[in-house]
């Protein structure tokens, strides 16, 4: 009995060890045939861009002829936007068997601040664009800030060596500042305090921001008064209050 028993032990695992074996070699014929059969053929690039399609797929760092399968997406698309500075986002879809679509977004000069020769442009997420002996745009915003700065490669995001803060300030103010449509209307953002940051706001008032709210709502509260004046007033909008109020020239 007992040797009985053993002996159907023995046949079922051996039918489990040999459909195993099956399962692994029909799991390995499928791999196989998906390196030979998912090839990229067909690329498709669209959007603005000032750069070619030969050096937007460059970018990508996959070819036609690389599996589809193995395209690590996340990884293409942002060695595109950091390898083209001027690709603000780039989106990859796969189209099976043998399509890949890149579409890309223009990043646009947005606000710039000046170095040692030159300046530095950066887009509303504050990524680093370029750098060139002149600013350019008279519509880009400047930036005043102390400190150095640790980073100004283009395709990356701006680095301070000594606050971030500040970084992580125009990543959430800029888009806004363009949602808006403010972006022709502020000259300057000072940020050598950042306890009192301020921006010049249509060549006329300085604008000091309520920090404990967020800078829709700022941006919003201020379009209102802006509404409420006449073309001769010039002065300081004070927001970071629990009443914000506009303080003339010369009122003391």
């Amino acid at each position: 009995m007992e040797r009985y028993q053993s002996d159907n032990r023995g046949k079922r695992q051996s039918s489990a060890l040999r459909r195993l074996v099956r399962f692994a070699v029909f799991s390995a014929m499928l791999f196989l045939a998906a390196l030979f059969v998912f090839r990229v053929q067909h690329v498709e690039i669209v959007g603005d861009s000032r750069y070619t399609d030969a050096e937007i797929l460059d970018a990508s760092g996959f070819r036609r002829g690389s599996n589809i399968l193995l395209i690590n997406i996340p990884e293409a698309q942002e060695s595109i936007e950091t390898g083209l500075p001027f690709v603000g986002r780039a989106r990859i879809e796969r189209g099976f068997p043998n399509r890949v679509r890149i579409t890309v977004e223009k990043a646009e000069p947005f606000a710039a601040f000046a170095i040692r020769g030159g300046y530095v442009i950066l887009d509303e997420n504050a990524k680093i664009l370029e750098v060139r002996t002149t600013k350019g745009e008279s519509n880009l915003i400047s930036l005043v800030f102390d400190g150095e700065v640790g980073n100004f490669a283009p395709g990356e995001i701006l680095e301070l060596s000594e606050d971030q803060g500040i970084v992580r300030y125009l990543r959430d103010f800029l888009p806004i500042v363009r949602q808006l449509g403010f972006s022709g209307q502020i000259a300057t953002i000072d940020f050598r305090d950042m306890h009192e940051v301020n921006f010049c706001f249509m060549d006329r008032f300085t604008v000091y921001l309520n920090q404990t709210s967020d800078f829709l709502q700022n941006l919003r509260m201020l379009s209102d008064i802006y509404d409420i004046m006449n073309e001769r007033d010039q002065g300081v909008i004070n927001l970071n209050l629990q009443n914000p109020n506009f303080r003339p020239i010369g009122s003391g």
